[in-house]
């Protein structure tokens, strides 16, 4: 969306083609000025529900035909021309990449992260990688430009692995909220809003999915409350991982040491930031992710492990406390160390702060930038100054269930 919007204010006519489950589903985004939606309905939508439901999903694969069949019937009946075809996520990249090439347009892949490096260099287990075809194949594709979001995945190393021109290719961090709230904040105060009085806090924050490992968190309070016996995990997100993580509270006696918080509005999660003690983010794929990026910027201190990326973002020691391998116990210990010396977490917040500010565009900064490499594409300085109405077509994978 935020992508939809950029284009939009930058003078481009957007039409949006997503899959969705139900049309009902559409209105809550269909009346934005300037942006055009088409919205197609998902074949077999029962099926696909009842294998997320059952988390069999990557069994839908042979519906990816269907789905193409579907969006190339709505594709040939909008009727539209567009200058730039930019297609989110690469589930319907073969399709984009015919529909560009035939109207001479220009073509945009867009991922946000990959699996590829883990499945094929650090996993290594032949079942996975078959689900990684149409990844596999996205990067040999004609595409006039791939923009890969750098979440500690290693994408950049995949797409030299792989063979893809780097010319072409795009590997960012994501942006940061420009406005920091103001250093004078009043902690005390927050901690009071959260009712979270004055008890050592460690934060979890992210979606509560089994490769993000927050369990690791669980097992390093339990390891952490001899030391500390008030303290205090407070977890924030949701998810399938919900009711097992609860279990696992009750199994090692802490469930009265932790706050489930749920899902947190995007605009609200600074407060728990800022209000907390120590961050854990303990993830096995995607470690550097925009919460990490977000404590960093507000100068967090963050306790995490050594996976993918973490550590060429993270200095172990003076940015953050980058464990390897990050066991629980390892977490624990680096958490315990933390606790009992206030002025170095004081003095690693702010060195992880400062390393954002010179090294982590904000939002703003990252749209630019993406702006103008379209603009690059059309080559017409007509497009470069913003007058007339370009074109581009977003084909995202699916609306979110």
């Amino acid at each position: 969306m935020l992508t939809w919007l950029a284009c939009k204010d930058a003078g481009f006519e957007v039409h949006a083609f997503v899959l969705c489950y139900d049309l009902s589903q559409g209105p809550w985004v269909s009346n934005i000025e300037g942006i055009h939606f088409h919205w197609v309905p998902i074949p077999c939508a029962w099926l696909t529900r009842w294998l997320q439901k059952k988390r069999l999903l990557g069994l839908a694969k042979p519906l990816w035909l269907l789905w193409q069949m579907k969006m190339l019937w709505r594709l040939w009946r909008a009727r539209v021309t567009p200058d730039i075809v930019y297609c989110m996520r690469p589930t319907f990249a073969v399709l984009g990449c015919l529909w560009a090439k035939s109207l001479g347009a220009k073509v945009v892949l867009r991922q946000y992260g990959t699996w590829l490096y883990h499945v094929w260099f650090e996993q290594k287990h032949w079942l996975p990688r078959m689900s990684t075809f149409g990844e596999l194949l996205a990067h040999r594709l004609p595409i006039d430009l791939f923009i890969m979001t750098d979440d500690g995945t290693r994408g950049d190393r995949v797409a030299r692995w792989l063979g893809f021109p780097m010319d072409k290719y795009r590997f960012w961090l994501n942006g940061i909220e420009a406005k920091v709230p103001d250093a004078n904040y009043d902690k005390r105060a927050l901690r009071a809003e959260l009712r979270w009085g004055a008890a050592p806090i460690l934060l979890a924050v992210g979606r509560l999915a089994s490769w993000k490992r927050t369990d690791l968190a669980f097992k390093a309070l339990w390891r952490v409350l001899p030391e500390f016996p008030d303290a205090r995990l407070v977890v924030v997100g949701a998810g399938r991982m919900t009711e097992s993580l609860r279990q696992l509270a009750r199994d090692l006696n802490v469930e009265d040491s932790v706050d489930f918080a749920g899902s947190v509005p995007q605009a609200s999660i600074w407060k728990y930031l800022l209000a907390c003690d120590v961050v854990i983010s303990p993830y096995d794929v995607s470690n550097v992710s925009s919460v990490m990026l977000e404590a960093m910027s507000l100068g967090c201190c963050i306790v995490t492990r050594d996976v993918g990326g973490t550590a060429d973002l993270l200095c172990h020691g003076d940015t953050a406390i980058v464990l390897s391998p990050g066991e629980a116990e390892d977490i624990a210990a680096g958490v315990i160390d933390l606790l009992n010396r206030p002025d170095e977490r004081a003095r690693m917040g702010r060195a992880a702060q400062d390393h954002a500010r010179r090294h982590v565009w904000s939002w703003e900064l990252r749209m630019a930038a993406e702006l103008n490499c379209l603009r690059a594409l059309l080559g017409d300085d007509r497009h470069r100054g913003n007058t007339g109405a370009q074109q581009g077509c977003f084909v995202p994978s699916r609306q979110a269930a």
